[in-house]
């Protein structure tokens, strides 16, 4: 059903840099985060697995401290575990507060490593812009002459609907439409030097 069918690409293919090769804090930052996520996500495999071992133990007949004044022998890894446990969720609170402050410091890295990206693709935007800008010229010129024939068959009170129709409207009005005002935004941005 492909009327448009993908076209062959006008403009040379472009990369993006990325952001992590434009800023080593930025890289850095992020690969921090990544450790501390991977690190996170071990502690919360080990804090679930101790917490199951926890909650599948007998519970002793006596107080641990009551078997070891009467000098019976104890076998105490319930509270060992239960320490470890408590170690590990006082670690998590500790990344979790780590990873929040990274999200901040990641957030306003990548805001300056945006803006270099930014600098560094503006004139192949330029020219993309400018290439939509100038096909949207012409769409507007053949849009004109459309209705130029359009207002001749009227004048003559010619019944021409039997032609067809080429729906237009959502290109907006035909003095001051989408097409004026996209080209008005690309100018004002500095992305086009034509004229609308």
């Amino acid at each position: 059903m492909g009327i448009l069918k993908k076209a062959a690409a006008v403009a040379e293919p472009f990369t993006v840099p990325s952001l992590e090769s434009v800023s080593t804090e930025y890289a850095r930052l992020v690969e921090q985060r990544t450790a501390l996520s991977a690190e996170d996500t071990a502690l919360r495999e080990e804090s679930e697995r101790l917490y199951q071992t926890i909650r599948t133990m007998p519970v002793p007949k006596i107080p641990v401290a009551v078997a070891e004044k009467l000098g019976d022998a104890v076998e105490d890894s319930k509270s060992k575990l239960t320490a470890r446990y408590r170690e590990i969720e006082r670690e998590r609170a500790v990344i979790d507060a780590a990873l929040t402050e990274l999200r901040r410091r990641i957030d306003e890295a990548k805001g300056h490593a945006s803006f270099t990206v930014c600098e560094m693709v503006k004139p192949e935007f330029a020219k993309r812009v400018t290439a939509i800008c100038e096909a949207l010229k012409a769409v507007h010129a053949a849009r004109m002459d459309y209705v130029q024939l359009i207002d001749a068959l009227n004048a003559e009170d010619v019944q021409w609907t039997r032609l067809g129709s080429v729906g237009l409207g959502f290109l907006g009005d035909h003095i001051d439409g989408h097409i004026q005002r996209v080209i008005r935004e690309a100018v004002r941005e500095g992305n086009y030097n034509g004229r609308d």
